[in-house]
């Protein structure tokens, strides 16, 4: 059995390919699938290697194709090609690692994966990354700038909370919900927000200080305490989401065609 480039219908997880019979296995649900001759073709040319070519570097602690741990030194870390998942807090606290290249075999980043990796500027989400657990780069302090690539569909609460030097964001269309507390604390001054997205949770932009402007398609979308602000009543919240009209950061009258608000100016919804 080999890893292939390709994902499973019914859990959208990486794929394993048998050569001989051309049905694909899932190594997370388990199920099967039978594909067709010219694609097997295809994806078997793209095999990656076997997981105990993984094994076999030193700088890593594998199960399977699940990277488990970083164990070496280096601060310009390659996570080998054939991962396809980060499990939980396998960097976690690590003061030495600046940049991590990460294989486009990579499905799953779990949670406290970068979490406290203070020294951390330069990582690189690859398309192929489906999931981002909680607290994934919670208090990466070095880190400026991040692009979620399309497969991600959620970003789990407080992934890159507290990152304080981030400041510039990329979400990308796919993305449809974006949990509790995802970029507190960030340095961005602007975002936009996908049409693909369907749920934001509350406190997502609460203590981004720099932030001035927001482009996002429903102002409809945003729940609880608008995202921005603990402080918000349940009066205010049911104002806002009733007529548009409050400013999701002092809650002062917003306009009706720029949704600026007239106050602090601080947000513009387009």
């Amino acid at each position: 059995m080999r890893l292939v480039d390709i994902k499973c219908p019914h859990c959208t997880g990486s794929v394993t390919l048998d050569a001989f019979s051309n049905t694909a296995v899932c190594d997370y649900c388990g199920k099967s699938f039978m594909l067709e001759a010219n694609e097997a073709d295809k994806i078997k040319s793209a095999a990656v290697p076997d997981s105990s070519v993984l094994k076999q570097n030193p700088d890593f602690r594998f199960f399977g194709k699940w990277l488990d741990s970083y164990i070496g030194t280096s601060a310009e870390v390659v996570v080998p090609n054939g991962a396809i998942k980060i499990c939980a807090q396998a960097f976690k606290g690590n003061k030495t690692v600046t940049s991590v290249h990460l294989p486009n075999t990579l499905n799953v980043i779990e949670y406290d994966v970068f979490y406290g990796c203070q020294s951390l500027s330069t990582i690189n989400i690859p398309a192929s990354v489906t999931h981002i657990g909680g607290h994934a780069f919670y208090k990466c302090s070095s880190l400026q700038s991040i692009t979620i690539p399309s497969g991600v569909k959620s970003i789990s609460s407080h992934a890159f909370s507290n990152c304080t030097a981030l400041n510039s964001i990329t979400l990308s269309e796919g993305l449809e919900q974006i949990q509790a507390g995802a970029f507190l604390n960030c340095a961005i001054s602007s975002i936009a927000i996908p049409k693909s997205v369907l749920f934001m949770d509350k406190n997502i932009f609460l203590g981004c200080k720099n932030l001035e402007h927001i482009r996002i398609n429903d102002p409809l979308l945003i729940k609880c305490d608008l995202s921005f602000s603990a402080k918000y009543t349940e009066r205010q919240k049911a104002q806002f989401l009733s007529q548009g009209k409050k400013c999701a950061f002092c809650g002062g009258a917003v306009k009706d065609v720029t949704y600026q608000c007239k106050q602090c100016k601080r947000i513009i919804i387009v």
